[in-house]
């Protein structure tokens, strides 16, 4: 969280949730590469998929409510209870369809 106010202090928090989302978009791109066989299955690359992924979380994190700011206190407040919501809802629905025998198609 502290390298992403060094190296893209360039950009406002709206320029750097841009550059995160690549970035996590990078490291998933990574682990599908390697899961769908274009990529030989190294540990560097599971390396490097998990460290792009960290720094994309650690600035997506510090940034978001930034951007959010102008928007309004509501807003924010909206925003920071959406977020695991929208986790947890995704997760836990996913389990549960699962549970209720709906397959995974590959």
């Amino acid at each position: 969280r502290f390298l992403h106010c060094v190296l893209f202090a360039c950009l406002e928090p709206r320029g750097r949730l841009f550059v995160s989302m690549g970035i996590l978009s990078a490291a998933m791109g990574l682990l599908a590469a390697v899961t769908s066989g274009l990529l030989a299955p190294l540990n560097s690359y599971i390396f490097l998929a998990y460290a792009l992924g960290g720094a994309g979380v650690g600035s997506f994190e510090g940034n978001v409510l930034s951007a959010f700011t102008c928007l309004g206190p509501q807003t924010k407040q909206y925003a920071v209870m959406g977020m695991p919501i929208g986790v947890a809802s995704v997760t836990i629905g996913a389990f549960l369809l699962r549970y209720l025998g709906v397959p995974v198609c590959a």
